[in-house]
């Protein structure tokens, strides 16, 4: 942390691709813009494993102001993804307006696919046993 490729970069590159593509330019503006919103609001709360939580805090002192989209990458968008059906279940939402972004989504999951290389990290550093005992408060 923070990833080369944060959300931010990934979810502009999706919009200006597909913005060039399409007509539906400012649908696809809102829908990266409600991702940004539900990731930064649920990752402390939802998307963060226990001992992850320690080291959001020390990274949200050492960014300041900056928004998590900002320095957490693809791995963690990922994990919103998992989370979104639930999420999404409890808004009030037209049918029609679910479908489209149910769709918009689709696209999204697919260009992190065709990009995972430029977004994804190639190899995970594991937590080491002693660092995962501490930050769940079991030394």
């Amino acid at each position: 942390m923070p990833h080369r490729y944060s959300i931010n970069d990934l979810l502009e590159e999706f919009q200006t691709t597909k913005a060039k593509r399409s007509s539906h330019e400012r649908l696809y503006g809102e829908v990266c813009e409600g991702l940004r919103s539900y990731f930064n609001q649920a990752l402390p709360t939802l998307l963060l494993y226990k001992f992850e939580r320690d080291q959001y805090r020390k990274q949200k002192e050492q960014q300041g102001k900056k928004p998590p989209v900002e320095y957490y990458g693809a791995e963690h968008l990922l994990r919103l993804f998992v989370k979104l059906p639930e999420l999404l279940a409890k808004c009030n939402m037209q049918r029609e307006h679910m479908t489209v972004l149910i769709a918009k989504l689709a696209e999204l999951l697919k260009f992190m696919q065709a990009s995972k290389a430029k977004y994804f990290v190639s190899e995970y550093e594991a937590p080491t046993e002693q660092y995962v005992q501490h930050a769940l408060g079991n030394e």
